[in-house]
């Protein structure tokens, strides 16, 4: 397994949402509600078919070298004055999170969805985090998808069973949001989720979860 050779620097996203380096912070991450430095061996390349989020009303926290300390990043440093926020991965499935991202809320911060916020950080024109591969299996592994099929499929599938709302349902977890689990479904493949969730906070557009 692939690890840096030296701890990645802490990345931030400026006010319009773009997100950058900061090579003066190092990147931390959250172990137990406290600020820490993560270990190189605990570091893998951000696996393919994994996304950036940006943390609105949250702002990154990075290490100082070479004392290890945590600081708050409150402002741009390239545009002093501006806003910045806190970025987190949500590694490719197969994956586990060993630290969450860095940050420390603002004062009425929205709340977030329920996604898992991996520390991240950015080292030899590459992006890093804090996890490791966990299942072997190799079912929803980004190269196994070709867009064009899945369009096709779901196409075909949506048309079949308009009056099904749970298909209906996964044809936008599949076109919408590239669950693979959807996506699987629709292929014909492997397996087939069932959105069961009564409470969530993540706020999707037409969730059969949400009952009156």
């Amino acid at each position: 397994m692939t690890h840096p050779d030296k701890l990645p620097a802490l990345v931030f996203a400026d006010e319009d949402g773009n997100i950058r380096d900061f090579p003066d912070l190092k990147m931390a991450g959250m172990l137990n509600g406290r600020y820490v430095q993560p270990d190189r061996e605990d570091l893998i390349p951000l696996p393919e078919g994994s996304e950036l989020f940006t943390l609105p009303d949250r702002l990154p926290v990075g290490i100082v070298p070479p004392r290890s300390d945590p600081q708050l990043l409150k402002k741009d440093p390239r545009s002093p004055g501006t806003k910045v926020q806190a970025v987190a991965a949500f590694m490719a499935p197969a994956h586990t999170v060993l630290l969450p991202a860095a940050y420390q809320s603002r004062k009425n911060a929205v709340l977030l969805p329920l996604f898992a916020y991996t520390a991240v950080g950015w080292h030899d024109d590459q992006f890093w985090v804090a996890g490791f591969r966990s299942d072997s299996d190799p079912r929803q592994d980004f190269n196994r998808f070709k867009q064009k099929t899945i369009i096709q499929k779901t196409g075909k599938l949506l048309a079949r069973y308009k009056q099904n709302r749970l298909v209906q349902h996964l044809g936008t977890c599949c076109l919408t949001y590239h669950c693979p689990a959807a996506r699987n479904f629709f292929l014909g493949r492997w397996e087939a989720p069932l959105p069961t969730s009564s409470v969530c906070n993540a706020r999707c557009v037409g969730c059969i979860s949400l009952q009156p």
